[in-house]
């Protein structure tokens, strides 16, 4: 078929599918750049798509916001005369784009569009900054944060990952740095502006409001005379901590059910206290014909109207989220309406309090099976009997599971009926093991030997001393996980499934333990091995057993190593340079990924 679709002049038609699937794989994508223009103009739109979630790198010659500015118009340039070392920067690029890029963009985030242009803007203002120590302290900083992996926002870029307990730097604190303390809120102003002006239209909205003055708010009315860049919506996301910011704030969550009617994916993070707010914000849901997935996270006040409108969505909705929810105190009648959720296959209580029984009991009481294949219950306050019930429920169709319950005794409970109602899971996540959860573990994997492809496994660590300016916790903690940790790695390693393709794992683990369970990981299929160390001694160590473990094991595709550390870590420079020496020669591994690139997570499964 593909033959004749090329001799009968189809090439293009075959070339767009081929790509389609290309499209989360940016090196190819770019390969076919390089290839031929045909294969070049059907390449850069996608690659145009979304540049907003590209990682950040703070050393950069041409950055994918400097073909934005240079597409500016004069008038919108005038805006930025009074920043000149902006105006030098755009002027200093004499080439003109080859394509129409603003009109490629589908996927607008302003949180990101903003982090983005904090940084451009933070890195060319210290280019063009005198020597200074301030200067040259916070480069240090950034090369630091780059050499060690750090998680810091989009910041990710290599093999070894160090996750930092708090942002090092988080966007509003950059802003602060910059002379002009407005500049972001214009720059972002124009460049929303600029993909307007050039017919894009998206597909993916996600606004998350920041502050007062934000700047997608401001735009409002002008964004209204140009609908096009909206009506195509299939993914909205709205967050905000205060719902009280202005006037054109509320205008616009009024307007929402009139502006959007093709919405699949609805994410509503707004603490509303108004009546008459929450009811427009449901008829947003009221009035779609193929909403297939809601995450909610409101104040328990008014949320009845929400779930009312699940009968209107009763055929098409499948994926349900609500994350930090208050149930407390709320009537038993409040959630009558996920009676109506037939069809709901993925189900998320995510840090929501008062999850009892009467909050799931309408899910309950329906007649017909209830085919969810997909539960997540973290944290929160929750009631064991709630999640037996539902477990029996759905226990026969239940195929991916993540549980974070920090009270042991809940979780032994919980544990146990998993192994009671469950028959096919496939993918398990569990939070907060320890030591006394072992033989219960190894019972589950055990059981789900035939089934589990996805396994991750987090122990409950006692918290750090926040005076120590050390790396590890007390000596008392530090023998307790190392002690819990030894025995889940030696019972795991001696049962691990033969057909078990990914495991991850986050332990304390020291050399000797990492190199015994090796030994046993040699005669699984295992595909995929992401550790994250609560033991930050012996790293190099670690790392050469699994560089050995990847070299000789033709099985593994990748391997990821992380360490967990607390915030008065890297205050200490010395340990900061041994760890940089022994990270080097790991870091272009051939099977070495960064951590939080491989983790892969629950709502991975869900369909589209």
């Amino acid at each position: 078929m593909a033959c004749l679709k090329l001799f009968s002049g189809n090439l293009p038609e075959v070339a767009e599918n081929i790509l389609y699937y290309l499209r989360d794989d940016t090196a190819s994508l770019y390969s076919c750049v390089l290839v031929n223009r045909f294969l070049c103009r059907l390449a850069v739109p996608i690659l145009w798509e979304n540049p907003l979630s590209s990682k950040w790198k703070d050393k950069f010659h041409h950055h994918f916001l400097d073909i934005y500015f240079i597409l500016l118009d004069d008038d919108d340039k005038k805006f930025l005369d009074k920043e000149s070392i902006i105006i030098e920067r755009i002027n200093s690029f004499s080439f003109k784009p080859l394509f129409d890029y603003p009109s490629f963009i589908k996927t607008l985030s302003t949180y990101q569009l903003e982090w983005q242009v904090v940084n451009w803007l933070y890195i060319i203002q210290q280019s063009n900054l005198p020597y200074s120590s301030s200067s040259n302290q916070n480069e240090e900083t950034f090369n630091l944060n780059n050499s060690l992996g750090i998680n810091n926002n989009f910041n990710i870029n290599d093999s070894l990952t160090l996750k930092n307990h708090e942002s090092i730097m988080n966007l509003n604190n950059k802003k602060k740095l910059l002379m002009s303390k407005d500049i972001s809120d214009v720059i972002c102003t124009l460049l929303i502006k600029l993909f307007i002006k050039n017919n894009a239209n998206l597909n993916n909205l996600n606004i998350s409001i920041l502050s007062q003055n934000n700047f997608f708010i401001n735009l409002f009315e002008f964004i209204m005379k140009k609908k096009d860049f909206i009506s195509d919506i299939k993914n909205l996301t709205i967050s905000s901590k205060n719902i009280y910011l202005s006037p054109q704030f509320d205008d616009f969550l009024y307007s929402i059910p009139t502006i959007f009617s093709s919405i699949k994916n609805l994410n509503l993070n707004l603490k509303v206290n108004d009546t008459p707010l929450t009811k427009s914000l449901s008829d947003i849901i009221q009035f779609q014909s193929n909403i297939s997935s809601i995450t909610l996270s409101f104040t328990k006040s008014d949320i009845i109207y929400i779930f009312d409108t699940f009968k209107y969505c009763s055929n098409t909705l499948i994926s349900l989220k609500f994350l930090e929810c208050d149930f407390t105190n709320l009537n038993i009648s409040t959630f009558k309406g996920l009676k109506y959720l037939t069809n709901l296959k993925y189900f998320h209580l995510i840090n929501c309090l008062g999850f009892k029984l009467h909050v799931i009991q309408p899910l309950l009481d329906i007649p017909t099976p209830l085919k969810i294949k997909s539960l997540t219950i973290t944290d929160g306050n929750i009631s064991t009997n709630s999640i037996q019930l539902l477990l029996q429920k759905i226990g026969n169709y239940l195929e991916y599971l993540f549980l974070s319950i920090p009270i042991d005794f809940m979780r032994e409970l919980v544990i146990d009926y998993i192994i009671h109602y469950c028959d096919k899971i496939t993918f398990l996540h569990l939070n907060h093991i320890d030591y006394k959860n072992v033989p219960q573990i190894c019972r589950l994997v055990t059981y789900f030997r035939n089934h589990l492809n996805y396994l991750t496994l987090e122990y409950k660590f006692k918290f750090f001393n926040s005076n120590a300016l050390d790396l590890l916790p007390t000596n008392t903690n530090k023998y307790e996980n190392q002690k819990g940790s030894s025995v889940l790695l030696k019972e795991l390693g001696r049962i691990l499934p033969t057909n078990l393709n990914y495991l991850n794992l986050y332990l304390s683990i020291d050399p000797s333990q990492l190199n015994d369970f090796l030994i046993f990981c040699k005669y699984s299929g295992l595909k995929k091995l992401l550790i994250r160390n609560n033991n930050g001694d012996n790293l190099q160590n670690n790392l050469n057993l699994l560089k050995d473990f990847a070299v000789g094991n033709n099985n593994l595709d990748y391997f990821a190593y992380g360490i967990e550390y607390s915030d008065t870590f890297k205050k200490n420079q010395p340990k900061l340079d041994i760890l940089i020496k022994e990270i080097q020669p790991f870091e272009k591994l051939e099977k070495m990924k960064n951590y939080e690139d491989s983790v892969i997570s629950i709502f991975d499964f869900e369909e589209d």
